[in-house]
């Protein structure tokens, strides 16, 4: 993937053009963006929220800034589709290399956000083709997952066509794992599966009311009311 981000990719055959998103793409995107009919199927699984309905220019150049900055961070990259024979951008296609513990580790994760009217099986087997061609040549990666809804009959179709096959597993982001958010913020990395199990097993604790740091009752320990002793003193008593 750091190839990817190296290189400022730019992909293209003779039906379409696939290079970094820019300013100059707004115009376009807008109709993408601001349209229902288009956002219905929008993937926006661990986006904290955003639904990516965007009804002027001015949010879309604040999403536009942000893309750009996780860009240079490396989080994701953004990419416009470029219909060639129009000469206009018809959709975005997000990769994002998958880290984590589970089995989409090592992934390819990408998001194909398209005007619904290209929404076609050869369509979507040529812009696919020509994108998996070249994260060949640049990553290396376990395998490449990518969303369809239900009612996306045409996607669903071209993805069978190229020998996608659906996942008995369901992908797990961070809003899916919130309780891991703040390890993740703090160490700058998911914790191992040992920890995992061992947090889960604190927040168990948490559940049944219990105290999750000591494994205890809560408030058994410390000072608690007894009969004073001899010089009027009460005792602290074990945890229970």
């Amino acid at each position: 993937m750091n190839k990817l981000f190296e290189s400022n990719p730019k992909i293209e055959n003779s039906s379409y053009r696939i290079r970094l998103v820019r300013k100059k793409d707004l115009d376009d995107l807008l109709e993408l963006y601001s349209n229902t009919d288009n956002i219905r199927y929008i993937n926006n699984d661990d986006c904290n929220g955003d639904n990516f309905y965007y009804q002027s220019k001015e949010e879309l150049i604040e999403k536009y800034t942000f893309w750009k900055h996780a860009y240079t961070k490396k989080w994701f990259i953004r990419l416009s589709l470029i219909d060639k024979k129009e000469n206009k951008v018809i959709g975005v296609i997000e990769l994002l290399k998958r880290g984590g513990y589970d089995s989409f580790k090592d992934s390819i994760v990408i998001r194909l956000d398209l005007i619904s009217r290209y929404e076609i099986k050869e369509n979507l087997v040529e812009i696919l083709v020509l994108l998996e061609n070249k994260l060949r040549k640049t990553c290396k990666y376990s395998k490449i997952a990518i969303k369809a809804f239900d009612e996306q009959k045409e996607r669903k179709e071209a993805l069978i066509a190229l020998n996608y096959k659906l996942s008995s597993r369901k992908m797990i982001g961070l809003e899916d794992n919130k309780e891991y958010k703040y390890y993740q913020d703090k160490f700058g990395k998911m914790p191992q599966l040992k920890s995992m199990k061992y947090i889960a097993y604190i927040i168990s604790w948490n559940v049944w009311q219990m105290d999750g740091l000591k494994g205890v009752i809560p408030n058994s320990c410390g000072i608690r009311p007894s009969k004073p002793d001899l010089l009027g003193f009460t005792h602290e008593l074990p945890c229970q």
